[in-house]
C-alpha cells in the first residue's frame, strides 16, 4: 500500500514538472516575439559605414555646440549671427555688396550624426562597465527635451522619471526577468509621438553619481557604455 502511494505520489510529482515545464516554454517563446533581445536563434543588427571623409557641419551640430558653451555663450552668438544676416540680407536687397561673403560658415562637423525615419520608440540604456565594478551604479542615462528655440522643455533621469507633457516616455530600473538582468537595467524609454512640436531635439547624455562628493573626472565615462 506505501508503494502504491508513493509511486502515485511520483507520478503527479511528474504530471506537474510537465505542466510547468510546458508553460515556461510557452511563456519564452511569447517573450521572443515581443521583446528580439530575448530569442535564442534570431538578433537584429545594425551597420553603420564611416566613409572616413570629412563632414560638413549642420545647423543642428552648430546649435548643439553653442548649447554645450553655456546659455551666455549661445546668446552672444545667435545675436551676432542675426545681426549679421540682416545686414548681408539688406545689402543684397540694395545691390551694395562689396566683396562680401554668405554670413553663415560650416566647417567640418566633429560629431556623428544620422537620420532615423519611420521610428515609434526609441529606448537610451546605460550601463557600469562589468569589468569594473562597483558597489552602487555609478552611471545613468539622462535626456534633455529642448525646444527649436533652445528651450529645455523636459528633463528625466532618474530623479525626474517622467514629465506630464511627455507621459509615455520616462526613465525605467530593475526592468528584466531576474535571470536575464545584466548590468544596463537603467534606460529611458522614449515615445516619439509625445515629441510633435516642430524642430524638437532630444539631447542624449550619460551622467554620472557622485559617489565620492568630487567632481567626476571626464576620464572616467570611458568606463560607461550605452547603447541606442
Amino acid at each position: 500500500m506505501v508503494n502504491n502511494f508513493v509511486g502515485n505520489q511520483f507520478t503527479a510529482i511528474t504530471k506537474q514538472k510537465e505542466s510547468i515545464k510546458g508553460a515556461m516554454v510557452a511563456k519564452n517563446a511569447r517573450r521572443e516575439k515581443s521583446r528580439a533581445i530575448e530569442s535564442v536563434d534570431r538578433r537584429i543588427v545594425h551597420f553603420i559605414f564611416d566613409p572616413q571623409q570629412p563632414r560638413e557641419n549642420t545647423p543642428f551640430a552648430q546649435k548643439f555646440q553653442l548649447l554645450m558653451k553655456g546659455d551666455a555663450e549661445m546668446q552672444e552668438a545667435e545675436e551676432y549671427l542675426t545681426k549679421t544676416c540682416d545686414e548681408y540680407i539688406e545689402k543684397v536687397e540694395q545691390e551694395a555688396l562689396d566683396g562680401e561673403s554668405y554670413p553663415f560658415e560650416f566647417d567640418n562637423n566633429l560629431y556623428d550624426e544620422l537620420e532615423l525615419n519611420d521610428l515609434h520608440r526609441l529606448s537610451f540604456a546605460v550601463a557600469d562597465n562589468p569589468f569594473v565594478k562597483s558597489d552602487v551604479d555609478k552611471f545613468y542615462p539622462e535626456i534633455h527635451v529642448i525646444s527649436g528655440q533652445g528651450e529645455i522643455l523636459a528633463t528625466i533621469n532618474p530623479m525626474n522619471r517622467n514629465d506630464d507633457r511627455f507621459g509615455a516616455s520616462m526613465f525605467c530600473s530593475d526592468f528584466r526577468d531576474d535571470k536575464l538582468k545584466i548590468n544596463d537595467d537603467r534606460k529611458v524609454k522614449l515615445t516619439l509621438s509625445d515629441f510633435n512640436e516642430k524642430d524638437t531635439m532630444i539631447l542624449l547624455t550619460v551622467r554620472a553619481n557622485d559617489l565620492s562628493g568630487e567632481k567626476v573626472d571626464v576620464s572616467q565615462y570611458a568606463n560607461a557604455w550605452f547603447r541606442l
